[in-house]
């Protein structure tokens, strides 16, 4: 892993290449500071393998847009039948990665460096508040 000491949090020099949303996913869960069951870590990283990385695995983080996330949530739903709870798993590791990478200073700390958290997941039809809040995570 390269040294983000000598420049600021968040910010390529112009030599750097941008940060592909798979170039810092950690595999390493030793220096988390919640402990996740491992249960949990298996199913992320499903989550991540199986749904996430086939799409977005050569786009910049920076360049993914929550309209492109959607829809592209919409049209996995459609194609594989997938229920709005696992939409909205695949939507909380997206965002957990984001949030990662912020927390690391791989990406900025503002609301630009984390498309995830304007993505809003597909209503399930039978909900009661009719409505997915675009923080759930």
């Amino acid at each position: 892993m390269r040294s983000l000491s000598s420049r600021p949090l968040g910010q390529l020099s112009a030599n750097s290449r941008p940060i592909i949303f798979n170039s810092k996913l950690p595999e390493d869960q030793s220096n988390a500071t919640i402990e996740k069951a491992q249960t949990t870590i298996t199913k992320y990283k499903h989550y991540l393998n199986r749904w996430a990385l086939p799409c977005w695995h050569r786009t910049a983080a920076l360049a993914v847009h929550p309209f492109e996330v959607e829809s592209w949530l919409k049209e996995i739903e459609q194609e594989h039948h997938l229920k709005t709870t696992t939409l909205a798993e695949i939507r909380k590791v997206m965002n957990l990665v984001y949030r990662h990478g912020q927390r690391c200073g791989f990406l900025p700390r503002t609301d630009d460096g984390n498309p995830m958290q304007f993505v809003r997941v597909p209503v399930d039809p039978g909900s009661r508040n009719g409505s997915a809040p675009a923080n759930a995570a």
